[in-house]
């Protein structure tokens, strides 16, 4: 990038220019150079960015999973209500992988299937507060 400034430099007095034109053509420079670093941090964040936001993993066969609660009780505020429900098992996908079946922890089969997008993984959130024990908090991995 300075040897982008030099270069520039040189050429403007090889040409003769004023010194007026210097300095334009050595602002311009500059901002070109501030362009071009900005723009690789920029892309360089973004990258770093796009890695890490993988919040929802495809569960698995075996995976703890929660149901996502599709009917809210109309007596009760929508937005307030639990959005998710029980701690199951995936126990078995239909032939295209897309639904499955759930079981309780007990052993109870879920009469209805269920679509992939419609559970989250069961993790337990590590609370940094308690000194790094697990907390019964439920989260999303």
């Amino acid at each position: 990038m300075q040897g982008l400034v030099k270069e520039l430099l040189s050429e403007d007095k090889l040409f003769g220019k004023t010194d007026q034109e210097a300095a334009a053509a050595e602002r311009l420079a500059g901002i070109d150079e501030m362009r071009l670093l900005n723009l690789d941090n920029r892309i360089q964040q973004q990258a770093a960015l796009s890695d890490s936001d993988q919040r929802w993993e495809e569960p698995k066969l075996g995976d703890a999973v929660l149901i996502r609660r599709l009917q809210q009780d109309k007596e009760r505020g929508h937005k307030l209500e639990p959005q998710w429900e029980g701690l199951y098992l995936l126990f078995k996908l239909t032939n295209n992988g897309q639904a499955g079946w759930v079981t309780s922890m007990h052993g109870e089969v879920r009469p209805s299937k269920y679509h992939l997008n419609d559970m989250k993984r069961f993790a337990i959130r590590v609370d940094s507060a308690s000194g790094g024990g697990a907390s019964t908090h439920l989260a999303s991995h």
